[in-house]
């Protein structure tokens, strides 16, 4: 028999008050939990989603570097991958000939290329890209101050030896800083545009 609010005693309306309370919280916590699971799946779908595009724009990346043995090409390839596909809008693209101390400006976008027609390489980022064959970001006071300091400088090697170094000094305005597919691309530069650039050497 179902018992009427307005017939209950006291302590029977407080054990049902009870119940509800009791129901209620139960209802939060799970609810609580699927919007935990709700947002676990989002950050690994996001992830999933970086990760795939990173593995994308790599694999054009590298059909860009090997479509040609051309070298006008691959040197335009270079610097599409740094505009299009990263967001440079000031790019240096500096080769090592003779003079191992040396880099010489072989292309570039945006930037004043008499200022940069050969670089040493025992100074700057951009030296220590050649010199040591990593990778050497901007911290983000140094790409904030701008003014002309490398953003990023990417050693091109071929195995150990470093043929050039690729330079991007401004990003495009949209873009606030490095994303996880630009490091992948970053990789894919300085693992397969020097061995482009040197194939272009020896096909001439």
């Amino acid at each position: 028999m179902t018992m009427r609010l307005e017939d209950a005693t006291r302590p029977e309306l407080l054990m049902v008050l009870r119940a509800l309370l009791q129901e209620r919280d139960e209802l939060q916590r799970q609810l609580f939990e699927l919007e935990d699971a709700h947002d676990r799946l989002a950050r690994e779908h996001a992830s999933v989603e970086r990760e795939h595009a990173a593995v994308s724009q790599a694999h054009v990346a590298a059909r860009l570097l090997h479509r040609s043995l051309d070298r006008a090409q691959v040197l335009t390839a270079i610097l599409e991958i740094s505009i299009n596909l990263i967001g440079s809008e000031q790019v240096a693209l500096f080769e090592r000939d003779d003079d191992p101390q040396r880099l010489n400006l072989v292309a570039a976008f945006g930037v004043d290329e008499a200022a940069y027609a050969a670089v040493s390489v025992a100074h700057g980022s951009i030296g220590e890209a050649a010199r040591t064959g990593a990778i050497q970001l901007a911290t983000s006071d140094e790409a904030d101050a701008g003014g002309g300091k490398p953003a990023v400088c990417v050693p091109l090697c071929v195995g150990p030896w470093v043929a050039g170094v690729l330079v991007l000094f401004r990003l495009l305005p949209h873009k606030s800083g490095f994303e996880h597919v630009d490091y992948a691309l970053f990789d894919v530069l300085s693992e397969q545009a020097g061995v482009a650039l040197v194939a272009t050497r020896e096909q001439g």
